[in-house]
């Protein structure tokens, strides 16, 4: 496979991405995976304060406040001034993960529940979905009824999950992770799976969780999805997400 990098000056500082995109020149900002946003719906001279705003249960189909965070995390071009940095990631694109076959997060904690998805009676190990560019932080892969979850800039396996298909759902039963920093909450480790599953795997636009010790700062909030999630995060809501289930109609390919 080939690989694009872009090398670039900010200031006095040098800058690299790198990507499975081949030119250069297509480098540059995603975009929205789910195509639903572009900066058009931006309001010239507002605040990025003024930008990101609440909606309300009222206001969306999951009935739930979340934290529209597209004016940030669909406008930020993630970068980094190491250039081991972006080799490391560029060299991640050709891995298929069986080296995290059979393994769990380093000082992993096992934690129990019953996520639900629709199942098209199709499976098969490998690479489920592997970061195009420096926006997409997370490669996920399924080996031998379990998904690994690693990071896409370092390769770091930071999510275990069992699963099991059998029409007409697949069902995940524990998750491993080390517990601790972003983790040490059960909730948001199980709500972070199970939103990775849904917009990474289902393609479908979802909210995605906020460890509750989080202020409702809505910068922060959008700072913190951007360096966990990319591009894939559009709605934070602080709290348990794991509500927000999906239809057989969600199956995509």
């Amino acid at each position: 496979m080939n690989l694009g990098k872009d090398v670039r000056s900010e200031g006095k500082v040098q800058v690299y991405r790198a990507g499975r995109r081949t030119d250069p020149r297509n480098m540059g900002l995603a975009g929205s995976p789910y195509g639903s946003w572009s900066d058009a719906n931006l309001i010239k001279g507002e605040t990025l304060a003024e930008a990101l705003r609440w909606v309300e249960p009222q206001q969306n189909p999951w009935r739930l406040r979340i934290l529209d965070c597209r004016p940030y995390t669909l406008t930020s071009t993630s970068i980094t001034n190491d250039p081991l940095t972006a080799e490391s990631f560029a060299n991640l694109r050709n891995s298929v993960g069986s080296q995290h076959k059979g393994q769990s997060p380093a000082n992993a904690s096992r934690l129990d529940c019953d996520l639900r998805y629709p199942f098209n009676e199709q499976s098969s190990d490998g690479p489920l979905f592997v970061a195009d560019v420096m926006e997409d932080k997370w490669d996920i892969y399924l080996y031998d009824k379990h998904l690994y979850f690693a990071r896409s800039w370092s390769g770091d396996l930071r999510l275990r999950a069992r699963v099991d298909f059998a029409a007409p759902d697949v069902r995940i039963h524990w998750i491993e992770a080390e517990l601790r920093d972003d983790y040490e909450d059960p909730v948001f480790t199980v709500s972070t799976v199970d939103f990775l599953v849904k917009s990474h795997l289902y393609r479908r636009e979802v909210p995605h969780p906020i460890p509750e010790r989080f202020s409702d700062n809505p910068q922060k909030l959008a700072k913190f999805s951007m360096s966990l999630f990319g591009r894939w995060a559009s709605f934070a809501r602080i709290g348990d997400t794991t509500g927000i289930r999906l239809a057989a109609n969600d199956i995509t390919g």
